[in-house]
Formats: C-alpha cells, sequence, structure tokens
C-alpha cells in the first residue's frame, strides 16, 4: 500500500479518536503503522512516528501506560539511530 494511504488512515483515527471511537482509531493506527513499515522498511523515523501516534493513544485514549512505553521506547531508539542521540 501507498504511504498516502497511511496518511490517510493516521487522520481518520484521529477524528476516531476524538469521537471516543478508541477501538476504532486503534485498529486504524495499527494498520497505518503496518503500511510505514512495508513502505519505509521497519527501522525509518516515519514508522517511528507511527509508533508513538498509537502510544499517545495507548497514553489518552485508554490510560493504559504499561502499552504505551515499549511503544515510545522503540521509537525513540529508531530515532536515535537514524537521527543520532542529539
Amino acid at each position: 500500500a501507498h504511504p498516502l494511504l497511511a496518511a490517510a488512515l493516521h487522520n481518520l483515527a484521529q477524528v476516531c479518536r476524538v469521537q471516543g471511537r478508541t477501538d476504532e482509531a486503534r485498529l486504524l493506527l495499527e494498520e497505518s503503522l503496518s503500511i510505514k513499515r512495508e513502505a519505509y522498511g521497519p527501522r525509518h523515523p516515519a514508522v517511528a512516528s507511527g509508533l508513538n501516534n498509537l502510544a499517545a493513544l495507548w497514553e489518552l485514549g485508554y490510560r493504559d501506560l504499561e502499552r504505551a512505553l515499549p511503544l515510545r521506547a522503540e521509537a525513540l531508539e529508531m530515532l536515535e539511530a537514524a537521527l543520532g542521540p542529539d
């Protein structure tokens, strides 16, 4: 799938989140993340962004920091590897 589809799914997920449709938002974000991994490779900064978006949903939508923390950590590791630690 094309990366623009990932962006559209992300945007739709944000609408769902605002409407309180958290489970639907999660599925959309997971699909968006899958497309980014396929399009860019598993360690690309766009994938890190997708992980951070999913982590934010776990934090804000589900209030589940235990699910969010590993996603944030993985995203940070990817970004540091791609962009450097500073």
